[in-house]
């Protein structure tokens, strides 16, 4: 009767935690969802979070599941746990020798699970069972925010995102004008004129601007939500020598933006323009997404204090479905007047009308595969330590669509994009038969093939454990550090139209997360 209980709970639990796990930043291309989606860490239970994800090889613990099925061949007792969680963001952002600080809070479940052990009774036999796991797993945080100040000192004609406007308008005579820079020549961000090409002697239609240079720029990004991962999973113990399993995962995606961009305080003739007060454009993705992979791994025991592991993860097969938003706002200073075609007029503040624009599209995605390998080391009764390397080709990953064409995505994947190797470093140490004191490291190495900076990932881990032998808590405490760039737009050189000169803002990210698992066998 006490397992049938147990067993309604976890799984009332785990039923309410899909319900709130079912969802790119437009502006940057679907080829950024390929990186979003797949570079995903390993979370789970304090314990296993404590010793810096090293859990390949080690087996014993309900996280097994997610990682390594083969780990749950090594589990003695049926149990359940539950590891509620605290995330602190933290990010200071620098955009034109201005620094700015933000700072976002998050509470979440890391994870949730049951296994049931059924071992067999035969002692004789080399069969000594095995046990059935179901687990859930938050495998990515998009939980945050950020924001950067600054004025733009780039090149006077290339400071503004208004330039960029007069870049994608340029050649195009103003009544085939689309998007963005439709919007921008409507409300008189952009004026057409006719130029005369010096090299043919052809005319074409070319765009100026009435309003100053070198604005300030200010971005506010907001993000929600998070990836998991359930994993159905069982593994076997042949003779506690050479352990196996496998498992089928059902991952869940749930994403949000909002993008706020504001210019102001344009410069003209060495005081701001009165011209115009500012200039915005507001951009929201939700994206939903629901994956299937599969999992298979094995453990061998050659000798009593060592274990070596290895598995395999399947791609993971999403099917996305996402909706996004753009609203224009230019907030004209009304008393301004000038001419156009010889009539006077008063610029108000202009917004598309039927805005902001809604869209909304469907794809398919496709993660790399990950293979992971490992060793642990047993000190007797005081401890152990584990070590994993895990190897994936992100290049690999592909998307497909029935709505629009991925090929242009799918080569920016494959030149953006390269192999990494994330390295798992941890270990547990006994103070007393019933305390434990844990640590780890980790770093998740750089997935792009170029960069001007260093985008890998690293994780300083440590954690406590008490046990007993019907119910255990460990705490974890886990400090994640990575940097990225931002840029709002992207724009071309005067002089060399293949040299990007967009403003970019370096960010410097943060992330202090507290877990606490509640285990209780039966």
């Amino acid at each position: 009767m006490s397992k049938a209980i147990l067993s309604s709970v976890i799984l009332m639990l785990c039923i309410t935690q899909i319900r709130i796990a079912q969802a790119q930043e437009g502006a940057y291309g679907y080829y950024n969802d390929a990186l979003l989606f797949s570079r995903t860490y390993y979370g789970g239970t304090a314990r296993m979070q404590a010793i810096g994800g090293a859990q390949v090889s080690l087996g014993g613990d309900m996280n097994a599941a997610y990682v390594n099925p083969a780990g749950l061949g090594s589990i003695r007792q049926s149990g359940i746990t539950v590891t509620p969680s605290l995330d602190f963001n933290n990010t200071d952002a620098q955009y034109f020798g201005n620094n700015t600080h933000d700072f976002k809070a998050n509470f979440n479940f890391a994870n949730l699970g049951i296994a049931f052990s059924m071992p067999n009774e035969d002692e004789n036999s080399p069969f000594k069972g095995g046990t059935f796991a179901i687990t859930m797993t938050r495998t990515n945080n998009f939980h945050g925010q950020y924001n950067y100040d600054g004025f733009n000192t780039t090149e006077v004609g290339k400071s503004s995102i208004i330039d960029s406007y007069i870049d994608g308008a340029w050649g195009i005579q103003e009544d085939n004008l689309g998007g963005i820079e439709y919007d921008a020549y409507q409300s008189y961000l952009i004026n057409p004129e006719t130029l005369t090409d010096d090299a043919t002697g052809s005319s074409f239609t070319g765009y100026y601007k009435l309003i100053g240079d070198q604005p300030r720029q200010v971005e506010k990004i907001r993000t929600t939500g998070a990836q998991y991962e359930w994993n159905f999973a069982g593994g076997a113990n042949i003779n506690d020598i050479f352990y196996f399993g496998g498992g089928l995962g059902i991952t869940t995606i749930n994403y949000f933006s909002e993008q706020t961009f504001t210019e102001s305080e344009y410069f003209y003739d060495g005081s701001i323009d009165p011209a115009i007060n500012s200039h915005r454009l507001i951009n929201t993705l939700r994206i939903d997404g629901t994956g299937l992979n599969g999992t298979l791994g094995i453990i061998v025991r050659p000798i009593p204090i060592l274990r070596i592991g290895a598995s395999f993860k399947t791609p993971t097969i999403y099917g996305m479905y996402d909706t996004s938003s753009e609203d224009f706002l230019v907030d004209w200073n009304n008393n301004f007047v000038f001419n156009i075609d010889g009539n006077d007029m008063t610029l108000d503040d202009y917004a598309p009308e039927g805005g902001p624009y809604y869209s909304e599209s469907k794809y398919s995605l496709s993660t790399p595969w990950k293979f992971s390998t490992g060793a642990s080391i047993f000190l007797g009764k005081s401890g152990f330590l584990s070590a994993d390397v895990e190897f994936t080709d992100y290049s690999s990953a592909n998307l497909s669509s029935n709505d629009f064409s991925t090929t242009a995505d799918n080569n920016e994947i494959q030149s953006r994009y390269q192999n990494a190797m994330n390295i798992r470093i941890g270990g547990e140490f006994r103070i007393t038969n019933q305390f434990m004191v844990r640590a780890g490291y980790a770093h998740d190495g750089d997935p792009y093939r170029y960069s001007s900076i260093d985008n890998s990932i690293q994780r300083i881990s440590g954690g406590l454990g008490y046990r007993t032998k019907d119910m255990f808590i460990d705490l974890s405490i886990v400090h994640t550090q990575y940097e990225t760039l931002r840029s709002p737009y992207t724009i071309y050189s005067f002089d060399d139209p293949n040299e990007d000169i967009s403003p970019s803002a370096h960010i410097d990210h943060k992330n202090l997360n507290a877990s606490v698992t509640f285990g209780f066998n039966f």
